[in-house]
């Protein structure tokens, strides 16, 4: 009869530890959304700045393609970047070209090197308060290619 009442008394709660665990679970949930949310928007990041690289470069094909006259503008930027980079917002990218030819003609300067040079910015904003505070709001992200031919 004694462990009987032992064993009873230890199933009583407390007085005083009432809403503990509850506060235990909500403070741990609470970082643990946080945590998950700065693994996704580091995974958007890193996913951002790899679509930038192959729109860049896919535009540098398409510019030793079409020639040296070739710019994207507007309706063209937000083509190329559906085609290469689908989850980037096409209004946050700008594209810019530049071709570097040498002065004179092919006859007096054999096998002279054209450089086109294609650079894209896009502005990254981050979907979590905490990072977005880090980062001042947001950041952009530049990449550089250049192709000789």
């Amino acid at each position: 009869m004694i462990c009987n009442m032992s064993f009873a008394s230890s199933k009583r709660r407390r007085p005083g530890n009432a809403g503990v665990t509850s506060l235990e679970v909500a403070v741990i949930f609470g970082i643990f959304i946080i945590l998950v949310f700065g693994i996704i928007d580091m995974s958007r990041y890193l996913y951002s700045q790899q679509a930038l690289t192959t729109l860049v470069t896919a535009t540098a094909r398409q510019g030793y393609a079409t020639g040296s006259n070739y710019n994207p503008q507007g309706q063209q930027v937000q083509a190329l970047v559906a085609a290469y980079a689908p989850l980037l917002d096409g209004t946050q990218v700008t594209i810019s070209v530049s071709v570097n030819q040498p002065a004179g003609d092919f006859v007096t300067i054999p096998f002279a090197a054209v450089e086109m040079q294609v650079i894209a910015t896009y502005n990254f904003t981050p979907i979590t308060p905490l990072v977005s505070a880090l980062l001042g709001g947001g950041t952009t992200m530049t990449a550089t290619v250049t192709y000789t031919y």
